[in-house]
């Protein structure tokens, strides 16, 4: 199962033409959907993530053949869960272990991502809304110790906003590291260890972390006014990354040394 992840994520890699990359698109699915949704309560998950995934598929290869670009993005949305095409995301990351949720977050994203650089996929208004719905959501939170899980993933609809207005080299070196960051807080996330307060922080962009590097390193290849936009919107995020930074059950009392590469690694690429 595992290995056939990886191989339909590699074909949609390596394919340019729409029914090829269908099928490791389709391959990719259902081998996720063995291996991290075979749980008897997590059938009506495993069914949801099924027809979402499909929808998204048929949406692309559909969009290929028939060379329409809006529907094309629509599909891709739809596999990266994205707004508006996000309903379907809290109740499959609900149901997920730790590992799996790292997977869906993470090797789930690759293959549509890839498929919209290599496919020159404009999906902008998109991206900034997905970065301004999850701001404000996040700085609304009243209670964010009981809102972990929701947390990550409208944190998880700014980054993605974030990603798909990127473009070249940035692109990638934004996921490997964006991916790195990312496991800490699935680590920690259930645990309710105080290192996950520096481990959202370093998600949020909060300097000196590498969060804030990537971000800072990203700027420079926008426009101003696509720069501003991002940056008010993961703004109004930070209030409520904060918020969690000074709540006594979070408050920062060690450093676990699966923190360290993910906090600094960023600091080395600087320019």
């Amino acid at each position: 199962m595992l290995s056939g992840l990886f191989i339909g994520t590699f074909i949609v890699f390596s394919s340019n033409y729409p029914p090829i990359a269908w099928l490791g698109l389709e391959l990719n699915m259902m081998c996720f959907l063995g291996l991290a949704m075979i749980k008897v309560n997590s059938k009506k998950c495993a069914m949801l993530y099924y027809v979402v995934q499909s929808t998204g598929s048929l949406l692309i290869l559909f969009a290929g053949l028939s060379n329409q670009v809006m529907v094309m993005s629509l599909g891709i949305l739809f596999k990266l869960g994205m707004i508006p095409v996000h309903f379907w995301v809290r109740d499959v990351i609900y149901c997920l272990a730790p590992p799996f949720l790292f997977l869906f977050l993470t090797w789930q994203k690759l293959a549509p991502l890839v498929m919209m650089f290599s496919c020159f996929i404009d999906i902008k208004f998109f991206a900034l809304f997905n970065v301004w719905f999850g701001a404000y959501p996040i700085a609304s939170m009243s209670e964010p110790v009981f809102l972990l899980m929701v947390l990550l993933m409208v944190s998880g609809f700014i980054q993605l906003g974030w990603i798909a207005v990127l473009y070249g080299f940035i692109f990638f070196y934004f996921i490997v590291l964006y991916f790195l960051m990312l496991i800490p807080v699935i680590y920690f996330i259930k645990s309710c260890n105080p290192s996950f307060t520096l481990a959202i922080c370093n998600i949020a962009g909060i300097p000196p972390f590498t969060g804030f590097w990537i971000k800072l390193k990203a700027l420079y290849i926008l426009s101003f006014l696509m720069s501003a936009t991002l940056l008010m919107g993961n703004s109004i995020a930070i209030i409520s990354y904060i918020r969690l930074m000074i709540n006594p059950v979070y408050s920062l009392t060690n450093v676990s040394p699966i923190l360290v590469l993910p906090l600094v690694v960023g600091m080395f690429s600087k320019k």
